[in-house]
């Protein structure tokens, strides 16, 4: 029996004035898989995210949602199957991270719009599974930017959601605090069976943690597989129009991206 995509794209086109930013997309999440979205800058990538939550609308094609067209959801049907976490967030007045986690409640939420002990309780598992129960009541703004960024997680997981989309979850974070997010991402995807989908600019990392690749280029994508299948030298030189070195992680086997300097490169080769 073939089991219906989570999520189905057919001949997407969306332009914000003359030029098309994606250009005739067609592809398929798989529900349960962590599928990554890869690309230079302005090359499409968050705003395919944006059109999957339906923050914006396409002017041609089609989006499906576990069998429904998009279209046809209400933006709160949306956000109970669907939570969001972009790539930066403000909040204009100082709420204490406990605050913030409880608004991810608010598509569950009666007219009266009064948190329930189910949606306290709801709010308390994703900070304790974020690890960000501890400083529930510290000001989000006083928070670093991984612990700032796991509480934003924790806002979506409050949805209880079904699919989990990220627009650079590491972006501005040291390396340490990189790893620490997607292992989170991982633990989501094996625990709770979260479906995810993640624009991500670090390719290596894209190639540990993800199931799939999606490389886009113009608009358009170029290549979608494994990241075996994407993360090549040939790929990425095309793509990014840089020089790469890609070898095998010598610990996980996944492929590994080295960027190779113009200038040293040059100079190699003159050498030789």
């Amino acid at each position: 029996m073939t089991l219906t995509p989570f999520f189905e794209v057919k001949d997407l086109r969306f332009r914000y004035d003359d030029s098309w930013v994606l250009d005739g997309l067609s592809f398929e999440v798989r529900e349960g898989e962590i599928l990554g979205i890869i690309g230079p800058n302005g090359s499409g990538k968050t705003t395919i995210l944006r059109v999957l939550s339906r923050v914006l609308i396409p002017q041609e094609g089609e989006v499906r949602l576990t069998g429904k067209n998009l279209s046809a959801l209400s933006q709160k049907e949306i956000a109970q199957i669907m939570g969001v976490v972009p790539q930066d967030t403000y909040f204009p007045f100082p709420f204490t991270v406990g605050e913030v986690v409880l608004m991810g409640r608010s598509p569950w939420l009666s007219n009266f719009g009064f948190e329930s002990e189910k949606d306290l309780q709801i709010a308390s598992q994703a900070m304790a599974l974020t690890d960000t129960l501890g400083f529930s009541d510290r000001l989000i703004f006083e928070l670093s930017g991984g612990e700032r960024q796991r509480a934003i997680i924790a806002r979506a997981l409050a949805q209880k959601p079904q699919v989990m989309l990220l627009d650079e979850p590491t972006a501005h974070l040291d390396i340490g605090y990189q790893v620490e997010i997607y292992d989170l991402i991982k633990k989501l995807n094996a625990e709770k069976g979260l479906t995810l989908i993640i624009v991500a600019h670090d390719l290596n990392l894209a190639s540990e943690y993800c199931d799939r690749l999606l490389l886009i280029d113009g608009g358009r994508i170029y290549k979608m597989g494994s990241p075996k299948e994407v993360i090549t030298a040939e790929n990425l030189s095309r793509v990014y129009q840089s020089k790469v070195l890609v070898e095998e992680n010598p610990v996980t086997g996944a492929p590994r991206v080295t960027l190779l300097s113009k200038l040293m490169s040059e100079s190699a080769g003159r050498k030789n």
